[in-house]
């Protein structure tokens, strides 16, 4: 399977059944916060409130109940998550099927690829799964260990592979990074991130290498 890069960063097409239609429609203005559509009408933006005018987004609206809101970027659309659920990521639609209407499409995200824990204290965690995505997982800019669960805060970015994210919203403020506890190995008790991470910890996966299209992208 072809290796493609963006910038700084190399990916690879994520294999899954059937062949990804190709996009169509018109192209919208973009939101200059959460870089979602953003249609001329609107004073805000659908998925994160921001103004339209580029001014300072407004403190974040909880979605009722206090839930967790994942606002996908480009996308205008979200998913919220309740205290005490967890919601798998993925294209796969019998392992996530919540998120399948949104991510079935991106070719670039594993059919199962991270999980996003709502805990009933309102904490919130992302996780990898345990055998690792093809093309990683990102919090602000940082690559999860997979299987190494990481907490959220608000206003977090979290990245599945280069091209598909989502703004995390709807959390209390978190209290200073001091005493608090540390993310641990949900797939093994005891299991540290920041030791998984100091050992070097990495992840591997083998591909079969096929032909582009021609565009040049790989599609399954």
């Amino acid at each position: 399977m072809g290796v493609h890069s963006d910038g700084d960063r190399d990916w690879i097409p994520v294999p899954l059944d059937g062949t990804a239609p190709r996009r169509a429609g018109p192209v919208l203005p973009s939101c200059p916060h959460c870089a979602g559509p953003l249609p001329g009408v609107l004073s805000a933006c659908p998925s994160c409130g921001a103004r339209a005018d580029g001014g300072d987004r407004p403190a974040a609206a909880r979605p009722a109940g206090g839930g967790l809101r994942l606002v996908f970027r480009g996308t205008g659309r979200h998913l919220d998550v309740e205290r005490g659920e967890t919601v798998r990521l993925g294209r796969s639609e019998e392992w996530a099927p919540r998120a399948f209407g949104i991510l079935a499409e991106e070719t670039t995200v594993s059919g199962r690829h991270a999980c996003v824990e709502h805990a009933e204290d309102g904490t919130a965690w992302v996780t990898e799964v345990r055998e690792g995505a093809s093309n990683g997982t990102l919090v602000n800019g940082r690559v999860l260990v997979p299987g190494v669960r990481e907490r959220l805060s608000e206003g977090d970015t979290v990245e599945l592979g280069p091209r598909v994210g989502f703004l995390v919203r709807g959390l209390a403020p978190r209290p200073g990074a001091a005493g608090e506890e540390r993310p641990r190995d949900i797939g093994a008790p005891g299991g540290d991130q920041g030791a998984a991470r100091s050992s070097g910890a990495t992840h591997t996966t083998t591909h079969t290498h096929t032909e582009p299209d021609s565009d040049g992208w790989i599609r399954f």
